[in-house]
């Protein structure tokens, strides 16, 4: 079982050590989640610059010192089982300097790194550093191919899986390409099955589908 990766400060690192400590994949979000202060009380931390870029670059030094504070809780809740993985929307300003200094940071104290919200094109390149996984979150097979010819096949044995959201039902940021029709879903399964073509054809064929938002049924 993996773990969604919410940023609406739902997964953390209580959730994501709960997860791991069952066996399981724990994932924490990297959206500006908690930190400590100095008497290891959690705490929502403000942002008190006053100017745009001031503001900008403190909350994401908050947000490297959060992820560090959420990897660590995860640890220490899980008691070494499992796995724990940070999710980091692409498009986040700075997303590449937050995962680098994350993953410095907290080495050894996590597992993956989980990414969608825009193609994450630099994703393999910069967890591999650290000989961490990387999962993208894709919503067909052409935007992995995309991720593959632009990098990800340098870095095959880093990949931890492939996550797929539909992008007609789920309620994240998922995208349509020029081939889809919006007003006219189709049925997830094909594009499950676009996707398992895509990893066999580049010799993946063994990177597990992580099914996430928007593919569900009553049976």
């Amino acid at each position: 079982l993996f773990e969604g990766g919410r940023g609406v400060n739902v997964s953390n690192g209580q959730t994501a050590g709960a997860w791991a400590k069952e066996n399981c994949i724990g994932t924490f979000s990297g959206v500006f989640p908690d930190v400590r202060d100095a008497s290891g009380k959690l705490c929502q931390e403000e942002v008190t610059a006053k100017n745009r870029l001031e503001r900008h670059q403190e909350m994401l030094e908050k947000s490297i010192e959060g992820c560090v504070t959420q990897a660590e809780i995860a640890h220490e809740i899980s008691g070494g089982n499992g796995l724990i993985n940070m999710n980091v929307l692409w498009e986040l300003a700075d997303s590449q300097y937050l995962i680098k200094n994350v993953l410095e940071r907290a080495r050894g104290l996590i597992n993956g790194v989980v990414c969608g919200a825009g193609l994450p094109i630099k994703l393999a390149e910069l967890t591999s550093q650290f000989k961490v996984f990387y999962y993208p979150i894709v919503s067909s097979g052409r935007a992995l191919q995309i991720l593959i010819r632009r990098g990800y096949d340098k870095y095959k044995e880093f990949m931890g899986g492939v996550i797929y959201e539909d992008p007609w039902f789920a309620g994240g940021h998922c995208g349509f390409s020029n081939t889809d029709e919006v007003g006219k879903p189709q049925t997830p399964y094909h594009k499950i099955v676009e996707i398992r073509q895509v990893l066999a054809q580049n010799g993946l064929e063994n990177v597990p589908i992580i099914i996430a938002g928007g593919v569900w049924s009553l049976q």
